[in-house]
């Protein structure tokens, strides 16, 4: 996910529960960290700014043949 609060709470959530976590803060880095490291589970967001979560989940299916990929949709709802 790009949004940092949603990304160290989501880091918190799955920790407690004994997971092991990787975090990145773009597609781009999402996708660097597919071509090193094998992954069970990949979170996405499907919308952000350069690469997207479609970008990522086709990356998740080239390098990680055997990885489940959950994607969501992050959004901020701004009262006023």
């Amino acid at each position: 996910d790009d949004d940092e609060v949603t990304r160290i709470l989501l880091k918190e959530i799955f920790e407690k529960e004994s997971f092991s976590v990787e975090l990145a803060a773009s597609g781009e880095e999402a996708v660097a960290l597919l071509k090193k490291r094998n992954f069970a589970v990949v979170l996405s967001d499907i919308r952000m700014v350069e690469l997207d979560g479609f970008s990522v989940l086709k990356a998740a299916k080239e390098y990680q043949k055997q990885c489940l990929v959950i994607m969501f949709r992050h959004h901020i709802h701004h009262h006023q």
